[in-house]
């Protein structure tokens, strides 16, 4: 296969914990949407609608993403573990992104997991201090249920407070999410390597090239 997933949909969906710690959380396979268009690109995840509002103070969501490739990630902007590692690696992946086919109109998005902190006007600061270009990349916020309860049983991912020993304030996935034009997910990638940005980026052309040649 020339796509490597971070997950196995034999057994369970397993994604990790980052911050201070590594937790493992597994959701069965039952949760999983089944293969749909390629063997090599499996439908993982389903995702529900939602709606946030983004860095600009904008409403932002699946109808903003609707018939768009997209890779989600969440972080949060007083993190001091592997959320800096993450958004230097989107960015990366960004540029990347640009040198292939229809690359350039791949959405990213940054979810925080500590809204009651990043308002937009902090997410704004945060991604201007990235480098961010709004048009393709957007930081988004809310209520802190609403993006929780979207990380868990949505997203399947884990997120938690950290304990009170830990040096973080929250604890939760450092997975780049493959996000197809019909919204689901299609693959899990360490945000934290060099291999999980080669693998989104590998994984986003097969579903570009796949578009070109149906």
């Amino acid at each position: 296969m020339r796509l490597l997933f971070c997950v196995s949909i034999t057994t369970a969906l397993v994604v990790v914990f980052s911050g201070c710690g590594r937790v493992p959380q597994t959701a069965s396979t039952e949760t999983l949407s089944p293969v749909v268009e390629s063997t090599e690109l499996p439908v993982l995840v389903t995702l529900p609608p939602f709606s946030l509002t983004d860095h600009l103070g904008q409403p932002f969501g699946m109808d903003q993403l609707a018939g768009k490739f997209w890779v989600g990630n969440f972080i949060f902007t007083r993190c001091a573990a592997t959320c800096p590692v993450q958004t230097a690696n989107l960015g990366r992946l960004r540029q990347r992104l640009e040198k292939l086919p229809g690359g350039a109109d791949v959405q990213l998005v940054s979810i925080t997991v500590d809204p009651d902190h990043d308002t937009s006007e902090v997410l704004a600061a945060y991604a201007n201090r990235a480098g961010v270009d709004s048009e393709d990349w957007h930081f988004l916020t809310g209520s802190r249920d609403k993006i929780w309860e979207l990380c868990k049983t949505g997203f399947k991912l884990a997120v938690a407070d950290a304990p009170p020993e830990a040096n973080t304030l929250i604890l939760h996935s450092d997975r780049f999410i493959l996000v197809d034009r019909q919204g689901c997910i299609r693959g899990f990638f360490n945000g934290t390597t060099e291999e999980g940005i080669a693998g989104a980026c590998a994984g986003l052309q097969q579903m570009l090239e796949l578009q070109s040649n149906p």
